[in-house]
């Protein structure tokens, strides 16, 4: 039933935690999963998720007292996606942040 969910796939979402460091090593399990079922030429987009209100001094993230620390920087995230040759964002789906359209249309 699973290579159902791959069949004619155009284009591939990887949504991980940026608190989360294992999530962002768990990807290359998702894309090994859909090429094992056939989605190999597919769209890859990358979105670092829970990407709201941290704030940098010195290289340090700190963030409010309700929310995680960030573990995954984005300099990080976005050479593993860009090695791979997948178009990277990062997002709040808490804050509601989205990337630019602007800059998704030139992508």
């Amino acid at each position: 039933m699973r290579n159902e969910f791959y069949k004619e796939t155009n284009a591939i979402l990887l949504v991980y935690d940026v608190t989360s460091k294992k999530t962002l090593d768990g990807l290359d399990t998702w894309i090994s999963e859909a090429n094992k079922y056939g989605a190999t030429d597919c769209y890859v987009v990358v979105c670092g998720n829970k990407v709201r209100s941290f704030c940098l001094v010195r290289d340090l993230y700190f963030a409010k007292k309700d929310n995680p620390k960030r573990v995954v920087n984005e300099l990080e995230a976005r050479k593993w996606a860009e090695n791979r040759g997948f178009t990277y964002y990062e997002v709040s789906a808490k804050e509601g942040k989205l990337p630019n359209r602007k800059y998704m249309n030139e992508n």
